[in-house]
């Protein structure tokens, strides 16, 4: 229930703890149901985030963030939904990136050379502060 005031909570959190340690840069990430967290709270994260990255789950209530987001998703997902994706995706313009993968949910372990390329492009392209 990463979407919840708890879950919230243990991000920030987390992020508090990464900065004491000198991370500077942050690619908040969700798989799955983490994935529907994490579009879920990346709006309310996004001025301490530098991108967001989706893998097979995106909130059909999420809003798109002004952050890069890349959403990779399996074109037969029957667990979550790739048209939820597909449409997080093109509201979001430009900024953010689509990769619909062959495979079902768990695309990322099935089309893991295409999934694996993608993130490694698109981690690849983000500014550099």
């Amino acid at each position: 229930d990463w979407w919840t005031p708890q879950g919230q909570a243990t991000v920030e959190a987390t992020l508090d703890r990464l900065k004491t340690r000198g991370i500077a840069s942050v690619v908040l990430a969700g798989l799955s149901n983490g994935g529907i967290g994490a579009s879920l709270l990346a709006p309310r994260l996004a001025a301490r985030l530098d991108g967001v990255v989706l893998i097979s789950g995106v909130s059909a209530r999420a809003k798109p963030t002004r952050l890069p987001t890349l959403v990779i998703h399996g074109a037969g997902d029957t667990m979550t939904s790739f048209a939820v994706a597909r449409r997080y995706a093109r509201r979001g313009g430009r900024r953010n990136t689509l990769v619909r993968l062959k495979g079902r949910h768990f695309a990322l372990m099935t089309e893991h050379e295409a999934a694996t390329q993608a993130l490694t492009s698109w981690l690849q392209a983000l500014p550099q502060d």
